[in-house]
């Protein structure tokens, strides 16, 4: 990743640089920069979008998708300076032009949020037991509630009494029904894992030893969803972030194009 990074950043870094130093020449030549800087970050924003196009397209040698998500990092941090280029403000004044501004910033930090994320949740993803798929955990999730109701089955039949059943409805029900938790999964919280635990604790006291054997393999179920719940935080983050990032990211280009063509009906 760092043998990328060693020769994209200088090229990035030289390339904003001629490009200020060209308008400057052209600014004192009272000569208008505009329109070869609003190209060159258009065309930016453009080669950013391919960056998803290419993940479509994993099976066409274009490189490798690491190597277009390092570029994609280094050429959307240099969108930044590139855009104050062609604003000369980091606020512009009129109304449309704020609007491309709002549109620009959402899209640069959801970005900038979304390199992050890339880099911590797969780490945590990884640390989980386990591999689930993001589209089969509410199956997965259904699944185990039907085991948890069987367990609490075999403690009634075992016992004769429904004080395991009782204990599922009032304490643990709220718990089965969904994935839960999600803001504990995806900060590393370990409040998941103590509540867990809490709860098995308090509700083995007041079983007898008939239910002993089912509550425990309740207890086990009670673990493995925490593990599929967070599996099921983490994926779900990183989809939430795309929807996000992406409709942001297809705005702006699509007003940046409108905004281009205007300029050139109405100004050039």
């Amino acid at each position: 990743m760092n043998r990328t990074f060693t020769w994209a950043v200088p090229v990035a870094a030289a390339g904003l640089a001629a490009l200020a130093w060209q308008a400057g020449q052209m600014r004192a030549q009272l000569l208008d920069p505009n329109a070869m800087t609003g190209w060159t970050l258009l065309a930016a924003m453009l080669f950013l979008g391919l960056f998803n196009a290419r993940k479509k397209l994993s099976m066409v040698p274009l490189g490798t998708a690491a190597t277009w998500l390092k570029l994609h990092v280094v050429l959307g941090v240099g969108l930044a300076p590139l855009f104050w280029l062609h604003t000369r403000t980091l606020w512009p004044t009129g109304l449309y032009e704020q609007l491309i501004a709002a549109l620009f910033y959402l899209a640069f930090l959801s970005g900038l949020a979304g390199y992050a994320l890339s880099r911590i949740v797969p780490r945590r993803i990884d640390l989980i037991d386990g591999e689930h798929i993001l589209e089969r955990i509410p199956a997965e999730v259904v699944r185990i509630r039907e085991s948890a109701r069987a367990a609490v089955r075999d403690g009634v039949e075992a016992s004769g009494n429904e004080t395991l059943a009782r204990q599922y409805e009032e304490a643990l029900g709220w718990f089965f029904a969904r994935p839960r938790f999600a803001l504990s999964h995806v900060t590393g919280s370990a409040r998941p894992q103590a509540w867990v635990e809490q709860r098995a604790r308090a509700i083995r006291d007041y079983l007898g030893d008939e239910e002993q054997d089912a509550f425990s393999a309740l207890v086990g179920l009670m673990h493995y969803k925490n593990r599929v719940d967070a599996h099921y935080a983490n994926q779900r983050l990183l989809r939430l972030w795309l929807l996000l990032h992406l409709p942001l990211s297809v705005a702006l280009i699509i007003l940046g194009l409108w905004h281009s063509l205007l300029v050139h009906v109405y100004v050039y």
